[in-house]
């Protein structure tokens, strides 16, 4: 049986584990720290039959499987504990083995007000296991408290993959269940939420294409131009009108587009092909039987499937909507974000530009990009260089979006606040660092289930994370597949001179399969060079230089 022990707030808890709640307190109602964790678990453990736990801290990243087995192998010999003494003489007492046996002096302990396992091991029967006799580094001690030891700790990690940093994200999200019924003119952007089908035939009625006289084909056998065919005209019917009666053998009657076929005709000639006749026509071609007609149902019948669920309403599937002639439409709920900008340099665009300050551009190209997607972007919003601001920010939309996007403090460098964010909020961090170039400072994480992503504050490089990675959030809250990248191959028309030793992406223009980067490949920093592209150059890590000529890959955007 393997065991988590959580603190009161919520948490990830791995497939495989129980969850056991730390809600050991002290005489102020403060948690006491790993004793209350252990005596909560060892409580836990003689509920379901245990005799004892391994113990071992969440944030010790080098801890290791050998470490179990080493106490595992000694277990025979422990009395009440097994601990791990390191180098330097002190007590691993949170890597360790404890016993239910335990129990009771954890008990007092705690009721005494007493909270040091030191302590508590001076009054148990403890077996000590030497690291240097039992072969395990020190390192695998380390524990990890703060987010500047975190940053410190995985700098020089490799990044995770872009695909793996997809897949983590997507099943971060589910997919919106909401509906809302809205009136067919406001469902723009929407996805459908349910099947739509036809409740009449589309044309209701047979109908006319042309401007012209609906006839008997058969009336017409042998009409040329130099040989024409009399007919005589009885009436006239436009496009919303109705031809009352039946025509006959030798009559016609001049038809309008669009207007329904009268009942007795089997075919429309064009006016071009008569000489316009009012009162008797001449036809100056032969027509074949339903020449010139529209069935009822051509365009659909009665029953058939128009639409179905999931599918993103655009202009020409509203327009198939109302000429069923329903006037509102089921629709899921767009996804909801906020997008936070970072850094005591950025102002608002409006404001007066001090020396050292930039107007804030990552903050609107973010937010409308996402609202082009069909999000709902409620607040864009500012934070200083100050951690707890920008906490607060996100600590106050919480619940009340989908996903929040900041950009900016995600490096390594004295400012690059986020790392502490996540610390303050205890975000539960699904990774930090992409392989991908531009945007590989890229952090992700989860608060009380709703994610957070926290793209590059440089602005290509928080366009890439954009269209490669919140993109895929989008497209996995909305099941639209209209999100999804189209990759295509292309010839490069330009030389280009750099390796890629980690997968790059390059601004482009691509036109007729032919991609050009003359113009488009400014610095990370810049913003203008970016206007004109309209696809991504992809390179595979490991990239030499390219030339002209060369197939590549590109993403269209």
């Amino acid at each position: 049986q393997c065991y988590l022990s959580t603190a009161t707030y919520d948490q990830v808890v791995p497939e495989g584990f129980k969850e056991v709640k730390d809600t050991v307190t002290g005489s102020e109602g403060k948690r006491i720290g790993p004793m209350g964790g252990i005596y909560s678990c060892l409580l836990q453990a003689k509920k379901d039959g245990l005799e004892g736990l391994f113990f071992t801290p969440c944030d010790a990243p080098n801890a290791c499987a050998e470490m179990i087995r080493i106490l595992m192998e000694r277990i025979e010999t422990a009395d009440d504990a097994l601990v791990y003494r390191s180098v330097d003489g002190k007590l691993q007492t949170v890597f360790a083995y404890y016993s239910v046996s335990c129990i009771p002096v954890l008990e007092s302990e705690i009721r005494e007000g007493h909270y040091k396992l030191a302590r508590f091991l001076d009054k148990i029967r403890v077996r000590i296991i030497p690291t240097i006799e039992a072969g395990v580094s020190d390192e695998c001690f380390l524990n990890v408290n703060t987010a500047f030891e975190y940053r410190d700790l995985t700098a020089s990690l490799p990044p995770i993959s872009l695909e793996d940093a997809v897949s983590f994200l997507r099943k971060s999200v589910s997919v919106i269940k909401e509906t809302l019924q809205l009136p067919i003119d406001e469902a723009l952007g929407y996805t459908l939420a349910e099947d739509i089908y036809a409740p009449i035939d589309q044309p209701p009625f047979p109908r006319s294409p042309f401007d012209g006289y609906a006839l008997r084909s058969a009336d017409t056998k042998g009409a040329s131009k130099g040989h024409p065919v009399r007919i005589k005209v009885i009436g006239e019917v436009d496009a919303g009108g109705w031809f009352e009666g039946s025509v006959s053998s030798g009559e016609a009657v001049r038809i309008m587009t669009g207007a329904p076929i009268p009942q007795g005709t089997d075919a429309v000639i064009k006016q071009e092909e008569t000489d316009y006749g009012e009162d008797l026509v001449q036809i100056f071609r032969e027509m074949t039987f339903h020449k010139n007609y529209i069935f009822s149902g051509e365009d659909y019948t009665k029953g058939t499937l128009l639409l179905a669920k999931g599918e993103y309403l655009g202009p020409v599937e509203i327009g198939i909507i109302a000429s069923t002639g329903c006037t509102e439409v089921s629709v899921y709920r767009k996804p909801r974000a906020i997008v936070i900008s970072t850094g005591d340099e950025v102002i608002m665009p409006g404001e007066r530009l001090a020396p050292g300050k930039i107007y804030d551009s990552n903050l609107y190209s973010i937010a409308l990009q996402l609202r082009a997607w069909g999000c709902e972007v409620p607040a864009m919003l500012h934070s200083c260089d100050r951690p707890g601001e920008c906490a607060g920010l996100i600590r106050d939309w919480t619940g009340k979006v989908d996903f929040i996007v900041t950009t900016g403090g995600v490096s390594v460098g004295k400012k690059d606040i986020m790392h502490e964010v996540y610390s303050m909020l205890n975000i539960s961090r699904i990774f930090w660092k992409v392989g991908i170039k531009p945007g590989a400072a890229m952090m992700a994480g989860t608060y009380q289930d709703t994610l957070v992503l926290s793209l590059s504050g440089n602005p290509y490089a928080a366009y890439i994370n954009l269209h490669m990675l919140v993109r895929e959030v989008l497209a996995e809250l909305t099941g639209n597949p209209a999100l999804a990248m189209i990759r295509q191959k292309a010839v490069l028309m330009d030389d280009y001179d750099r390796q890629s030793p980690i997968r790059r992406y390059i601004r482009c223009y691509v036109e007729n399969q032919k991609v050009y980067l003359e113009g488009h490949t400014g610095g990370n920093g810049d913003i203008a060079s970016g206007r004109h592209i309209n696809a991504i150059l992809e390179l595979p890590a490991g990239s030499g230089t390219l030339k002209s000529g060369d197939e590549v890959t590109v993403l269209l955007i």
